[in-house]
């Protein structure tokens, strides 16, 4: 048993000693802005929510020119709105700052083209999320009156006294990249989620989507490109 376990261990090292699998960290600055359900008679204003990032990216050579590069980051998502409406005379407005941070899994499908010692990329594929946390920050006000009538702050992904239906977790995106690496290793990228997930845990009709457009700078190490 214990022979046979070695021996697996090995015949794996081989393989990824024969594949060339590039250990890589990256940094990110990233901007994110939500798609949701408006309601009618209300007008909305939005923000994005603007966040740092990193994490660990794998680059698996599946030829001279494709390959897989999976990538385990954690990255900030939301949204900041204001929603206005009147009433009677009477204008109220709520401000809504939803920040969420998340465990994000994409999984790219690359192509490369070498020129010279630059190699160009392009890349597309599924993406995973899993919420850990984050703050939503509400306030109200009424028109006239500097102070918020109410205000509070609470988990996003928690049941709470003003959270009754919170959100989902788990979101699915699809992810895009394009960018270039040098032939030391270090690579830059502008890359983008398109959350196909709704993650509103209210009403069926009540839909809320992450969008989120962020560039990068990493480096690979280990193998280099000949």
């Amino acid at each position: 048993m214990k022979k046979g376990i070695v021996l697996c261990l090995a015949l794996a090292g081989v393989m990824v000693s024969h594949a060339q699998i590039r250990v890589g960290l990256y940094g990110s600055a990233s901007l994110s802005k939500s798609s949701f359900t408006k309601e009618e008679g209300v007008v909305t204003t939005t923000k994005p929510v603007y966040a740092p990032a990193a994490g660990l990216i794998l680059d698996i050579p599946l030829s001279s020119e494709f390959s897989i590069r999976p990538s385990l980051g954690f990255i900030r998502k939301g949204i900041k709105a204001k929603a206005t409406a009147s009433e009677m005379g009477i204008i109220s407005s709520i401000k809504s700052d939803v920040k969420m941070n998340y465990a994000e899994l994409p999984v790219l499908f690359t192509y490369k083209k070498q020129l010279g010692s630059t190699t160009f990329l392009i890349g597309a594929g599924p993406s995973a999320g899993v919420g850990l946390g984050g703050k939503v920050k509400t306030e109200s006000f009424i028109e006239g009156i500097p102070e918020p009538i109410f205000s509070y702050e609470v988990n996003p992904f928690k049941k709470s006294d003003h959270i009754e239906q919170p959100f989902k977790r788990f979101e699915f995106s699809g992810a895009g990249m394009l960018g270039v690496e040098l032939k030391n290793g270090l690579f830059f990228s502008a890359n983008y989620l398109h959350g196909f997930s709704n993650i509103s845990g209210d009403a069926p009709d009540y839909k809320f989507r992450n969008r989120t457009v962020s560039v990068s700078v990493g480096y690979f190490f280990g193998a280099k490109k000949g």
